[in-house]
């Protein structure tokens, strides 16, 4: 079944997954200048790379191409088809057929805006009482951060949130609260001991990190991940090029220093969405893209509430109200809702909406079918 659905997904489209910015995953920084990155850094290097790509590929010129990431990429991708369309508009070459959209799982948004919605996704998920909610938002006059400490009884009542909270996994509310963060021992030292366990897991005596995950633990396959990404095998089957932590000229291949310069990126979301022009691509003048937003129900660190209340801040007229949608004829999926702007929002039941790795930005070309 597995090997049926690989083999239709592959027959409709192309995935390119794109390391963003320079040091995370495999990816390097040749010169001090690629290697000190931000925000507004990054959606330039994004559309350098892929213009690019496209002038080796010329063969996917043609085809429909869609944007998407997850989590902090909510900031990235919509300044990334925004930079693609300005450029696109500027007739920079090769034109990147970027009419269709994009798509965002549980995207972060604004600094303070998803911290801010936790309280009321907690209320809703039945983590804080109906009086403990009541009173947050009567004292707290619905801020949840940077308090003024003279408010006593905000202060108290965020005290009893948190003691409330303190043993949820945040990520996804369902699952054992366990450590994410766990130092791996020197891993060429380990790597031998793994392999020659007759165990699949990684038992706590085989290494020195003061503790590892169990393996119920959905943070264990992060650890064992490094083990996959610094095996020789794989990083021979990716096509990883072996290169030293500092170039010759001193520079440090891996991020060390990133900048946070959107602190709220919904315009880019309204322009990206509506202010797009199409004059470089055909003669329609402005086009609206299609965008997708999909929230996993069960993931507190950006909920799906926040991205509900600012989207209905734009104030867009629904043309399909909140509906379920089916995984199967009896399984419900999620509940999903479009707008007339040709932005959709759905919920996935159940889970959080980290298929992809957050500092990953991927990009999705579409093949033509015949």
């Amino acid at each position: 079944m597995c090997n049926m659905y690989t083999q239709f997904f592959f027959q409709v489209a192309n995935i390119l997954y794109l390391e963003s910015p320079a040091g995370s995953g495999y990816s390097y920084a040749k010169t001090r200048r690629a290697a000190e990155t931000s925000d507004t850094k990054q959606i330039h290097q994004i559309d350098q790379f892929l213009r690019s790509w496209f002038v080796d590929h010329p063969e996917f010129i043609s085809n429909s191409f869609y944007v998407g990431g997850d989590s902090y990429s909510g900031k990235i991708v919509p300044g990334v088809v925004q930079q693609i369309s300005l450029g696109n508009e500027k007739g920079l070459t090769p034109l990147i057929n970027i009419q269709q959209g994009y798509v965002l799982g549980n995207p972060a948004v604004g600094t303070n805006l998803e911290p801010n919605h936790r309280v009321s996704f907690a209320h809703r998920m039945g983590l804080i009482s109906d009086e403990l909610h009541e009173s947050l938002e009567r004292n707290c006059g619905g801020k949840f951060f940077n308090v003024d400490p003279s408010n006593a009884k905000c202060s108290n009542g965020l005290l009893a949130y948190h003691q409330c909270i303190s043993e949820i996994y945040i990520e996804q509310i369902l699952l054992p609260n366990c450590k994410v963060d766990y130092v791996l021992a020197d891993i060429s030292q380990t790597l031998p001991n793994i392999r020659t366990s007759r165990r699949r897991e990684l038992k706590e005596s085989r290494n020195d990190s003061s503790s590892l995950p169990p393996p119920s633990c959905f943070t264990y396959r992060y650890f064992l991940s490094a083990f996959w990404a610094n095996d020789e095998n794989v990083r021979r089957a990716l096509g990883v090029k072996k290169v030293p932590m500092a170039s010759e000229n001193g520079v440090d291949a891996t991020l060390k220093t990133y900048h946070i310069h959107m602190i709220f990126t919904m315009p880019f979301h309204i322009t990206s969405i509506i202010a797009v022009k199409a004059s470089a691509l055909s003669s329609t003048g402005k086009i609206i893209l299609h965008s997708f937003f999909f929230d996993g129900d069960h993931d507190m660190m950006i909920p799906f509430s926040s991205t509900e209340a600012w989207i209905k801040s734009l104030n867009y007229s629904i043309v399909d109200d909140w509906r379920p949608w089916m995984m199967t004829s009896n399984q419900v999926a999620g509940y999903t809702r479009t707008y007339a702007n040709k932005m959709t929002f759905a919920t996935i039941k159940a889970t959080n909406s980290k298929p992809f790795l957050s500092s990953l930005v991927f990009l999705l070309v579409e093949l033509k079918m015949i």
